[in-house]
């Protein structure tokens, strides 16, 4: 908790589900708890006002006349959240996927650059060469067979025995 603590309100960075994963090498679930219990712990904090970023999914309401019903996943900041739960007939899930100091014009556009920086810093360098991102080691679906390239630095599927 003490780096999520660190990152957001000390050095006002963006914080995501998968920076907090992969940095503190625990596993999905986990993050999801430790973001859950940051925003309880200090959304009621007048001194620190959070921009949260929640991910929700599920059926729309309505969709199961569809011809082809569709399950949707979306970003929803946290004023957002009501009225899209009840825009939603069956909601399968429901989370924390970001937090960050308010005040900024743009802040899915700092999400995504602070991720996309941070991420990329630790395939780089995570003594494996990317090794643990691309086969999703702290996910819940993980591959462990998927190689990296050490000269291309690309992804592989590496060894199948699909036949």
């Amino acid at each position: 908790m003490e780096a999520l603590t660190s990152r957001v309100l000390d050095e006002r960075q963006p914080a995501s589900l998968k920076w907090l994963s992969y940095s503190q090498k625990i596993p999905n679930s986990k993050a999801k708890s430790m973001l859950e219990e940051f925003v309880t712990k200090y959304k009621s904090d007048s001194s620190v006002n959070l921009h949260v970023l929640y991910l929700i999914a599920g059926k729309l309401a309505g969709s199961e006349k569809a011809e082809t019903p569709s399950h949707h996943i979306r970003l929803v900041d946290s004023t957002s959240l009501e009225t899209v739960q009840k825009s939603m007939d069956i909601i399968t899930s429901k989370h924390v996927y970001s937090v960050q100091i308010s005040g900024s014009t743009n802040p899915r556009l700092d999400l995504w650059n602070a991720d996309f920086q941070n991420i990329r810093n630790l395939a780089l360098h995570d003594n494996s060469g990317g090794g643990e991102f691309f086969r999703n080691r702290y996910g819940m679906v993980s591959y462990p067979n998927a190689e990296i390239d050490p000269i291309t630095r690309k992804g592989n599927p590496g060894p199948s025995n699909i036949g």
